[in-house]
């Protein structure tokens, strides 16, 4: 008997360990992604500006001294002062001494922003783009190009609104402009974060899962069979419940350890059990057998009388209970 106990303990213990253990491996994974996202949206901004601002500057004709801004002749990294003119303006600013390339690529992007030809429509268009080929499905997303000098020049793609941003970074490039900085704002779900785990695990794991469960269900359907089974009546009179033996005449519950006398209630009530088939009485008979008249409190007393029982058969260690589902008309001896 005990045996048995402790395979379905097994089971059950098993069946827990192998959900947390795919809790958890879900919950690694699941960061794992997020993190991947969240690493590759940068790079992938950088990618969308420098490709739109090659493809429009291929149509431009654009003269950069190459000479004058030769690194060999500057202090890359430190500062340098530059002078601002406009119709009613003039003054100085400081600005990082860069390499001839990187000056280029400032000096285009300044260019496209004066002539109004850098837009963050045509950005968000090559960034969604991008990240769809990194399996990163945005449900939603937004770019900005905010420009700054004497003045600040806002300008988005995509409305924010009503986003719940799971994401957001910025790029910041310097030239005639003090600042000119790339922002994006990034929606996903969790389709987009499930598309990019790695799941082999996590199936293995749910296939065992699924195994287990229903092994543990087969074993406590199996297990209610026996139990029934379990109770005998003695060519005495008595009745063998498991391993303890159960005499209505003294009114006895008897274990290998101890000894517990029933009060004549239970006692009745527990005898009504064990001579009904399947060991199931409804509560209709229980109530008709003892408060038959006096029925308006009826069920109140039957309750308390089940109660009662459960914790006697508890008190003498026995694994039986009385059972009874919500709604359900009957109670079983299980």
């Amino acid at each position: 008997m005990k045996y048995k106990k402790h395979i379905t303990k097994a089971l059950a213990g098993l069946f827990l360990s192998i959900t947390i253990a795919e809790l958890i491996i879900f919950w690694i994974h699941y960061e794992e992604a997020k993190s991947y996202i969240h690493h590759e949206i940068r790079p992938l901004l950088e990618e969308a500006m420098r490709k739109d601002i090659n493809e429009k500057m291929k149509k431009e004709y654009f003269y950069y001294p190459k000479y004058e801004n030769d690194p060999k002749k500057k202090n890359l990294g430190k500062y340098e002062k530059k002078t601002y003119r406009s119709q009613d303006t003039t003054f100085t600013y400081q600005s990082k001494v860069v390499d001839w390339e990187t000056d280029l690529f400032r000096g285009s992007q300044c260019y496209l922003q004066v002539t109004n030809k850098l837009h963050p429509q045509e950005v968000k268009t090559i960034f969604d783009s991008l990240a769809t080929r990194k399996k990163i499905i945005a449900t939603k997303s937004a770019i900005g190009i905010i420009s700054t000098f004497y003045k600040e020049q806002n300008e988005w793609a995509g409305d924010t609104t009503s986003m719940s941003v799971d994401y957001r970074t910025s790029i910041d490039k310097l030239g005639g402009f003090e600042n000119i900085s790339y922002l994006v704002y990034l929606d996903y779900s969790f389709g987009t974060i499930w598309k990019l785990m790695p799941k082999i695990a996590l199936y293995i794991l749910l296939l065992l899962q699924v195994l287990c469960g229903i092994t543990l269900i087969g074993w406590l359907i199996k297990r209610a069979k026996e139990r029934r089974k379990e109770i005998v009546k003695l060519k005495n009179g008595n009745y063998k419940i498991d391993s303890i033996i159960f005499n209505p005449d003294t009114m006895k519950l008897t274990n290998e350890e101890k000894e517990l006398v029933l009060p004549a209630q239970q006692n009745q009530l527990l005898l009504l059990f064990l001579q009904s088939e399947d060991h199931k009485v409804s509560k209709d008979t229980i109530m008709d057998t003892f408060w038959a008249k006096n029925y308006s409190d009826s069920r109140t007393k039957m309750t308390t009388a089940i109660d009662r029982l459960r914790t006697s058969l508890k008190g003498i260690e026995s694994e039986r209970i009385i059972y009874t589902q919500k709604g359900s008309d009957y109670y079983e001896l299980i």
